[in-house]
C-alpha cells in the first residue's frame, strides 16, 4: 500500500510459487564457502483472472572465504541473501511494477 498498490478483495492478485531453493555449503580445512539459488514463478492477475504478467525469477548468492567462526549459520545467511536478490530483481522489472499498478483496472 505504501508504494501505491491497491490491496483488497476488489484488486488484482499476485500469485507466487516457489520453484526451488538450492543451498550448498562447503567446509574445508583452509576455506569455507556457500552458494544459494532461489527460484520463483510470479503471476499478476486482474480481478477477472486474466494473467497480465508472468515470469520466472531467480536470485543467487555466492560467498567464499567464510571464516570458521562465521561458517555456523552460513547456509541460512546465504539462502536469505539469494531470496533477497530474487525479490530485488523482480521489483527492478518495470513490467512487473506496471502490471501491479494495472491489476485493478478493467
Amino acid at each position: 500500500q505504501d508504494r501505491g498498490f491497491k490491496i483488497g478483495a476488489n484488486s488484482g492478485a499476485v500469485l507466487v510459487n516457489i520453484n526451488g531453493l538450492d543451498v550448498e555449503r562447503r567446509a574445508g580445512f583452509l576455506e569455507n564457502s556457500a552458494r544459494a539459488a532461489f527460484f520463483l514463478q510470479v503471476k499478476v492477475e486482474r480481478k477477472d483472472g486474466k494473467v497480465i504478467y508472468m515470469r520466472e525469477a531467480a536470485g543467487e548468492w555466492d560467498q567464499g572465504d567464510i571464516s570458521a567462526f562465521d561458517s555456523v549459520g552460513a547456509a541460512q545467511r546465504i539462502a536469505n541473501l539469494a531470496i533477497e536478490n530474487c525479490i530485488r530483481r523482480l521489483f527492478a522489472d518495470p513490467k512487473f511494477i506496471d502490471a501491479l499498478l494495472k491489476a485493478d483496472k478493467p
